[in-house]
Order: C-alpha cells, then sequence, then structure tokens
C-alpha cells in the first residue's frame, strides 16, 4: 500500500522514526545529524534538534511524551555516528536554528513587549527576528563588529554599539535607518552597554579596558564616570551594576559613588544580571561559576558551579525561580536558585555561547552563540509555538497587500511604519507584527 504522506525535510538517509504515546508527533532522524518533529496529522515541522555530531539512527520517547531519546552509534547501516545518546525535553525544546549570520553572534536582545529579537554579529549586522515564529525580518548592515544592543523607547529604538569610528547608534526598528548618533571617545570599541530603565541614560564600557561612562541618550553628552565595566541598571534605577576585574561593583546611578564592592570570583566577570524585583543579583565569571547575590546586604547566596569552562552569560527567569547560564562549554543550563539543582541541559550549539535573554513572558530563551547561530527556546509545549507559525502564514498575505498599497501611497518606509502604527484595526498585536519591519 502506498502512503498519501510523506516527510521530506531532510537532506539525507533517513535511518529511525518514531510515534509519541499520545501519537500527536513523529520524531525522525538520520544521516544528516538532525531530529525532525512533526505534526502527525500533516506535514507540518515543528521542530529541528541539532547537538549530534554523526548519524543518528535510533529514537524513543519517554512514556510521559515529555522527552526524546537520541542514539548515534557508530558503523550502524554503514553511516559514522559519535556512539552518544541525546536526551532532548520536549518541552523546553530548541526551535528551528534561527540562520543568517556568517560570523560570531554576540548581543541578542527581546524587545520590550515581546515581540521581537535582535541580533548583533562580527559579520557586521543586526538582525531583527519575529519572535513568535523565529522568521528573520530584517537585516542591517553597520560599520563594524556589533558587539552589543539593548532595545529602548518601547521597542521602537534600538541602541548598539561596537567597532563604529567612535559612535554610539540609535536605529528605528521599523526600518533599520539611523535616528541618533553620539560621538566621541567613549564610544570606541563598545563592549558593554546598559540602559537605564527610563531610557534617559546608556552607560557603556569599551573592549579591553575598565573605564565606563555614562551618556546622555537625548543630547549625547558625557553626564558620569567611573572604573569599571557596567553591565545592568537596577529595575528602580537606583543602581548601575557591573565589576572592576573579578569583584562585582554596584554604583549610585545618579553620581555614579561606589555603594559596594563584593569579592568571591577568581577570575574575571563577564556578565551581571538583575532579577526582575531587583532583591538579587547574578554573577558570571570566568572561573566557571556564577554567583547569587542579595542586593541588599551583598551576601552570596549560592554557587553555581555546574560548567565546565568559562561562562559569559546568566539572565533570572522573570518568575526568578529559575536561572539560565551558558558559556565556553556551550551548554545552556537551567537550574534553580534555591537548590543549586540543575534542571534543563539545553545542547545544540556548536560553539561558545555569548549571550542569553528570556522573554518578558518569560516562555522563551534566546541564546546567541560563536557557531554563528541564534537559537530560540521553548519554556511552553511545542503546540502553542507551531500555532503562532501557522497563523503568521494565514497574515502573512494581507500584510504583503497592505504594505504594497502604503509604498505606492508613501515613499519613505518610516512613513509606511508610522501609518501601520496608527492603523487602529490593526490594534491586535497578533496582527500588527506581520506589517512591520518584515
Amino acid at each position: 500500500m502506498k502512503s498519501s504522506l510523506f516527510f521530506d525535510r531532510h537532506a539525507g538517509e533517513v535511518l529511525t522514526a518514531a510515534y509519541s504515546p499520545n501519537g500527536e508527533w513523529i520524531a525522525s532522524a538520520g544521516a544528516d545529524r538532525t531530529i525532525r518533529l512533526w505534526l502527525a496529522t500533516g506535514r507540518q515541522e515543528v521542530a529541528v534538534l541539532h547537538g549530534h555530531a554523526g548519524a543518528v539512527n535510533e529514537l524513543a520517547f519517554t512514556p510521559d511524551g515529555r522527552q526524546l531519546v537520541s542514539v548515534s552509534q557508530d558503523r550502524v547501516h554503514g553511516f559514522l555516528g559519535d556512539n552518544s545518546v541525546g536526551i532532548w525535553a520536549l518541552d523546553a525544546a530548541s526551535l528551528p536554528v534561527l540562520r543568517g549570520h556568517t560570523k560570531y553572534v554576540y548581543p541578542v536582545a527581546y524587545s520590550p513587549d515581546g515581540r521581537w529579537i535582535a541580533s548583533g554579529s562580527w559579520d557586521h549586522t543586526i538582525r531583527l527576528w519575529d519572535a513568535a515564529t523565529g522568521e528573520e525580518c530584517a537585516a542591517w548592515k553597520q560599520p563594524g563588529i556589533v558587539r552589543a544592543l539593548a532595545f529602548g523607547q518601547g521597542g521602537e529604538a534600538l541602541i548598539c554599539g561596537g567597532d563604529f569610528d567612535d559612535e554610539l547608534r540609535i536605529l528605528d526598528t521599523a526600518t533599520g535607518h539611523v535616528r541618533q548618533s553620539i560621538r566621541g571617545p567613549a564610544c570606541k570599541h563598545v563592549q558593554y552597554l546598559a540602559l537605564s530603565p527610563d531610557g534617559k541614560h546608556v552607560a557603556v564600557g569599551p573592549l579591553h579596558e575598565v573605564d565606563l561612562k555614562v551618556l546622555d541618550v537625548a543630547s549625547g553628552t558625557q553626564v558620569g564616570s567611573a572604573r569599571g565595566l557596567p553591565f545592568a541598571y537596577s529595575p528602580d534605577g537606583k543602581w548601575l551594576a557591573g565589576s572592576d576585574g573579578k569583584n562585582v561593583v554596584l554604583w549610585d546611578a545618579r553620581d555614579l559613588r561606589p555603594i559596594a564592592t563584593w569579592p568571591g570570583h577568581t577570575d574575571g566577570i563577564n556578565a551581571v544580571a538583575f532579577q526582575k524585583d531587583g532583591q538579587r543579583l547574578l554573577s558570571a565569571s570566568s572561573d566557571h561559576t556564577v554567583r547569587v547575590w542579595e542586593t541588599s546586604s551583598g551576601k552570596c547566596l549560592r554557587v553555581f558551579d555546574g560548567h565546565t569552562d568559562k561562562v559569559y552569560a546568566a539572565v533570572f527567569h522573570p518568575d526568578g525561580t529559575r536561572i539560565a547560564s551558558a558559556g565556553r562549554d556551550r551548554a545552556i543550563l537551567i537550574w534553580d536558585p534555591a537548590s543549586n539543582q540543575e534542571g534543563v541541559r539545553l545542547p545544540g550549539h556548536a560553539s561558545y555561547v555569548w549571550s542569553l535573554a528570556f522573554s518578558p513572558d518569560g516562555k522563551s530563551l534566546v541564546s546567541g552563540s560563536g557557531d554563528t547561530t541564534v537559537r530560540l527556546w521553548d519554556t511552553e509545549p511545542l503546540r502553542t509555538r507551531f500555532l503562532a507559525r501557522r497563523e503568521a502564514e494565514a497574515l502573512r498575505p494581507d500584510a504583503e497587500r497592505l504594505v504594497k498599497r502604503l509604498f505606492q501611497e508613501k515613499t519613505d518606509a518610516a512613513e509606511v511604519a508610522a501609518a501601520v502604527r496608527g492603523d487602529q484595526s490593526l490594534s491586535d498585536s497578533r496582527e500588527k507584527r506581520h506589517f512591520a519591519p518584515c
């Protein structure tokens, strides 16, 4: 009997396939080293899992359907395997990899409303992705390596720094046009960038130096300086957190007066992040550890040592009950700060992971890596992500027709973006996300 349904996205021989226990999903794998997850009732692919370095020849779902086990055994069916076993948490699974960058990815960031993901790279581009579908919406060429970025003005502006000839750039996220340039020695080779909660000040730190400057965003003038590297403002805007190398430093955000210095790390600090309520602080270090600090007292509450190499990034989940950390060992670890217990290990990146960001609602995690990719990880069931993709495809024809008509009436992309923002009929964010800047 000839089947009427084919799953044909693999780039090589398919060596194994399995149904989930509830019959809703099919997993397939083979010589192309990828594992693909499909809806059993159609040809819709909902996830691609990367991580094996050889052919995958066996798959099996756990009885509860929440995990998938994969085996890559060498010389089975004549294919080279890596002799490894993978365990994939399908309730925190990787979506199809966001590809487009051609060199190392450094910063990643979510817009405040969770609609967009921005990423910057050594390939001199900033790319904007639809956070619901993972689709690339725009790629904007920059004059140098993009090392740091942050969303401002409610997500309508993107502040970025890097090797830009002594320039800090503020881009319009609807068009990619440069709204404003802040020039001066403080903006040379910006590696670290922190935007104040009110968007009025930006703290920048240079590559290979420990010398932070605070700039007024509206005027571009320097309003303060201190010795250290800036990483994050507290949620209430009172403090600026960073490091002087191996120590966490807390400055008064008004005058950059040092409030506290917390020793403990034995190597350089690469990232500092506040909890949403500001009561705790994270620091990630090249000493392979992440430390959790009580902001009011400076007491070190936890030392997490689950990584085997330098830790480049660590962030709190919005609800504060989980922490994501990553680094040179390529692993993204999700762990409980109350117990230090590792909950989920997210494999897949083929090089160091430089940056992490949770979505504002905590349902997704995004990572940027030296393997040139951005990965989006779900912390909710895969079905939700699939429905978002299907919805996006249904709305796309209307979006394309509207944008085409607006460009016939207006010659400037900024005017088109403004018309879309002002159209009350598109007030539903699910509809508006498909009109700009895609």
